[in-house]
Parts: structure tokens; C-alpha cells; sequence
């Protein structure tokens, strides 16, 4: 697998409620003020020189938010990773989704992870604002509707875990389950400790989520479904092994 942050830049950056408050490359980003911020050029080289060896996963573009790269560029890359691949993928804030880049995501098989943090108010930290949760909510349903493959992150923080706030998180769990949308639930490694959850609280608010998760008979919500699936011996996804922070060389 290959994540590509084909662009720093995002469209959140400058908005007056400002930025994802848990967001990780701002000072990556501030480097790159004024500047070129995605050599296309070099990741077309790169990807083509080195993913015929891999001949296994995909390509994911990743950021800051790929859909504010301009339209050209993001059609050259999503045409690449499938002329490589056969699909393509990008991780979006999901607010710039449009019919035009639809009938992209259609033509090269573009699976998309929209992130996206609850319903208002347990998405405020990364929305803003309820308009803004709202209108993400509605483009994820627009996606499945249009045929796009379309699956949620939600990130664990503690803003959301909280009593009054994690019911939003699983509110909006089964309305996408309901459409057979797929969601994914991390907890999120910051190294601020106002961001970051203690272990209790991380733990206390797994096994909440794992328990509503089974009550409603919804198998398939990562990473409860990973974690079954490693303890019968089943493959399961690279959170676990290759993207776990703590033991992975590439981090």
C-alpha cells in the first residue's frame, strides 16, 4: 500500500473557525506557504518506478485534502493509481465533493474514506461548525447513492468520548450502517494530553462502542471486526501490524 500526501494544502486552513483542531501536518503545511506544495511530477516517477514491485495494495492520495488540489491534478493521479492498480482511493474532509468529481470517482473505481467525527456536536473539533457536519453527513449519502464506494473514519478524541458526545459517534454509526456504508472508529495518538485519551478512557469507550456495535448486530465496524478476525487467526487490517504506530519501521 501506498499513502500519498499529494497535497499539503487544505481547504479548512483558513476558514474563520480555522483548522481541524487536532490536525497534523499544520507545520508541514506553513513550509510550503507560497510555495509548490505537490511535485506532480516526482510522484508520478515514484509511483511508477516502485509499485509494479509491491504488485499488491493499492494507492491512497491522502493530505491535507485532495479534492482542493486542482482538478487536472487530481484526475492525472487517480488516473494513475488505476492505471496501476486498477482502483484508486483517496481520505477526504468530504466537503468538496461535486457531481463533476463524481463522475471521476466513477471512471477510475475511486473508494473514498470520508473523515468524519459524529454527528454535531461530537464531529466539533474537526467540523467547526453543525453546518459544516451536516453538509459532509449528506455528501457521504450523496457518494453511496451515486455508486461510489464510500466508507467513514471516525477519530476517538477527548472531546468525543464523553458520555454526552460518543452516543452522536454511534448515532451516526448505524444510520451509515443502515445504508450499508462502512465505518471505522480510531483512537487517536496525539502528543498533546487535551487531545490525546488516557487508557481508561480509551478503553472504557472500546468496549462501550464494541458492546453497541454487537447489540445491533453490526459486524462489520472496524476495528471490532479486525480485532475477532486476528484472534481466530483471520487476516486482519494494518492497524494492527504494519500501520500500528509503535512498532512499524516506516513511522
Amino acid at each position: 500500500m501506498f499513502i500519498v500526501d499529494a497535497s499539503l494544502r487544505c481547504n479548512f486552513e483558513n476558514r474563520l473557525e480555522g483548522p481541524c483542531t487536532y490536525c497534523y501536518n499544520t507545520s508541514s503545511r506553513r513550509k510550503f506557504r507560497g510555495g509548490k506544495a505537490t511535485n506532480i511530477e516526482a510522484i508520478e516517477a515514484l509511483l511508477k518506478k516502485e509499485f509494479p514491485k509491491k504488485k499488491c495494495g493499492g494507492i491512497i492520495l491522502h493530505g491535507g485534502e485532495p479534492l482542493f488540489m486542482k482538478e487536472d491534478v487530481l484526475k492525472r493521479l487517480l488516473k494513475l493509481s488505476f492505471d496501476l492498480s486498477g482502483h484508486s482511493s483517496l481520505q477526504s474532509n468530504g466537503s468538496l465533493v461535486t457531481d463533476k468529481k463524481i463522475r471521476l470517482f466513477k471512471k477510475y473505481k475511486t473508494h473514498l474514506g470520508i473523515s468524519i467525527d459524529g454527528y454535531w456536536p461530537a464531529n466539533r473539533w474537526r467540523g467547526k461548525t453543525k453546518k459544516n457536519t451536516e453538509e459532509v453527513i449528506k455528501n457521504i449519502f450523496k457518494l453511496k447513492k451515486a455508486g461510489v464506494a464510500v466508507a467513514a473514519l471516525m477519530m476517538l478524541h477527548r472531546d468525543n468520548v464523553v458520555p454526552e458526545r460518543i452516543k452522536y459517534v454511534e448515532k451516526l454509526i448505524l444510520d451509515l450502517s443502515k445504508e450499508k456504508i462502512p465505518s471505522k472508529v480510531n483512537l487517536i495518538y496525539h502528543p498533546d494530553p487535551r487531545i490525546e485519551i488516557p487508557i481508561q478512557q480509551a478503553k472504557d469507550a472500546y468496549n462501550r462502542l464494541a458492546n453497541f456495535v454487537l447489540s445491533n448486530n453490526l459486524p462489520n465496524i472496524r476495528p471490532f471486526e479486525s480485532i475477532v478476525n486476528a484472534l481466530i487467526g483471520r487476516r486482519s487490517e494494518c492497524m494492527f501490524h504494519e500501520c500500528d504506530p509503535f512498532c512499524t519501521h516506516a513511522t
